[in-house]
């Protein structure tokens, strides 16, 4: 990541800082600094619509929890913390393939592809203590 990039981070960091004061508390499982580097990413990284990624049969079961797929920070965070708890029947967790999905979607040449991937690999760390929710 090159210091315009980083600077770049900083100022949306700040700004959203700015417009949302208290920031809603990671869902229970995931460090504060993964939540951080998740909601970054997908403000950053994601599309402006959410809606042609649900059609993803890895992530279309939740498309219907986002009835509104405008890209917000509240939208972001709202997307993480329902995302988060939910598995798939295989035992696959649902931001994780949220993830992969987005980042499968962007350029291979951009960084927000590796960027992407690199998140849903830190994010099995902490679920691996979790326990998939069967249904």
């Amino acid at each position: 990541m090159t210091t315009h990039d980083r600077t770049g981070e900083e100022s949306l960091r700040q700004a959203l800082r700015r417009l949302k004061p208290v920031a809603p508390p990671p869902p229970q499982g995931l460090p504060g600094d993964l939540y951080d580097r998740l909601e970054m990413a997908i403000l950053t990284c994601g599309p402006s619509d959410y809606a042609p990624l649900f059609v993803d049969e890895r992530i279309a079961p939740w498309a219907e929890l986002f009835p509104h797929h405008h890209c917000s920070a509240d939208t972001v965070n709202a997307l993480i913390a329902t995302l988060f708890p939910r598995f798939s029947t295989a035992g696959d967790n649902a931001l994780v393939l949220f993830l992969h999905v987005l980042s499968e979607r962007a350029n291979p040449a951009d960084a927000c592809h590796r960027r992407l991937y690199l998140l849903a690999t830190d994010l099995t760390r902490p679920l691996k203590q979790r326990e998939p929710r069967r249904k």
